[in-house]
């Protein structure tokens, strides 16, 4: 980490000129010395202090140096201030709790990733599949598919700052510490990393009903992509599983996801769906046809209706294409 500092740096270019250098590491502060230390700053008793102090622990793991940039950084930004009504220093816990971390700080705590137990840096990885935050029980589903510790892993990364964890979500405390999380996985896994995950959430998310789940799966399947699937039976499901998220999404108005659920299920479909799997197919191409006119995509919409016109089986399986293509001529017509 020192050499990624400028003053590391600089260390480093004075010893080329031999000169005698002697470095102190310093340990960090405890909770209690951190308590201690914002008290005395504060002049408050260390029962009032202790909220405070906490969060500035977990922020900066005791170093003295983020310590005090965090201080300085905290009253410059307002959020620790002096109430003249009060005749005290108050501060604001939830937008202090929220805020990002200083760069030097992040530097420091990507480079102890690495050095955290195996588990801790798996469950991270997982984690990281998800994006900055997830909600604690998608993790603990997860889990319980899997086979894997994870919330308790995730919950010793909350200890080392490197996560926050509060009202049911894993938050990574940088998006430069979910980054190194995610770049811990080779790039040539990272779809499988993304398939397994979602297909080990679609049952549960069937079985329980739930929507938001049954989106998150399917969204992590597509992150992994055709690449992933095993064999064409799978491939199959996964169209039907995209078509499925589809139309709920659709249900709900909101017409982009429903498309880049329809379209993702098109791209599993094997060779000779059309007529193999004629229903899904049709059904699957009428409904990017209907979100591709909602959302003004006037390409797609040709393209798609290109497809529904030449492997439709009778012409009453058209009418569904050719109205939507009608209704965007006359769209564009009166624009």
């Amino acid at each position: 980490m020192l050499e990624e500092h400028p003053f590391g740096r600089m260390i480093s270019g004075l010893s080329l000129f031999r000169v005698c250098i002697t470095i102190v590491k310093l340990t960090g502060m405890c909770k209690e010395m951190t308590n201690a230390v914002v008290s005395n700053l504060l002049h408050l008793f260390p029962r009032q202090t202790r909220p405070l102090s906490e969060l500035i622990h977990h922020k900066t793991k005791g170093n003295l140096l983020f310590f005090s940039r965090l201080m300085i950084s905290l009253c410059k930004d307002d959020l620790l201030r002096l109430s003249l009504s009060r005749r005290r220093w108050t501060w604001d816990e939830e937008k202090i709790q929220s805020r990002n971390l200083p760069d030097d700080v992040v530097i420091f705590l990507t480079s102890t990733i690495g050095k955290l137990p195996k588990e801790v840096q798996d469950a991270l990885r997982t984690l990281s599949c998800f994006g900055g935050s997830s909600n604690c029980s998608l993790i603990e589903t997860l889990e319980a598919q899997l086979g894997h510790p994870l919330t308790a892993p995730l919950d010793l990364a909350v200890t080392e700052s490197i996560l926050n964890k509060r009202d049911g979500y894993y938050f990574f405390c940088h998006d430069r510490l979910r980054e190194a999380a995610y770049n811990m996985i080779p790039t040539e896994e990272k779809c499988l990393f993304h398939f397994q995950y979602g297909v080990a959430l679609v049952p549960h998310a069937l079985k329980i009903e739930d929507d938001d789940l049954l989106y998150k799966a399917t969204s992590q399947i597509n992150l992994g992509g055709v690449a992933a699937v095993e064999d064409a039976e799978q491939a199959i499901l996964i169209a039907s599983l995209n078509l499925t998220a589809g139309k709920k999404a659709m249900k709900m108005s909101d017409f982009p996801s429903s498309f880049q659920y329809v379209d993702h299920g098109i791209s599993f479909l094997p060779k000779q769906h059309w007529k193999q799997h004629y229903e899904l197919s049709l059904d699957l191409f009428e409904n990017a046809s209907k979100c591709a006119l909602v959302i003004g995509d006037f390409v797609s919409l040709e393209l798609l209706s290109a497809q529904i016109h030449m492997f439709a089986q009778s012409f009453e399986d058209t009418l569904n294409s050719v109205y939507n293509v009608v209704s965007a001529l006359d769209s564009a017509s009166s624009s």
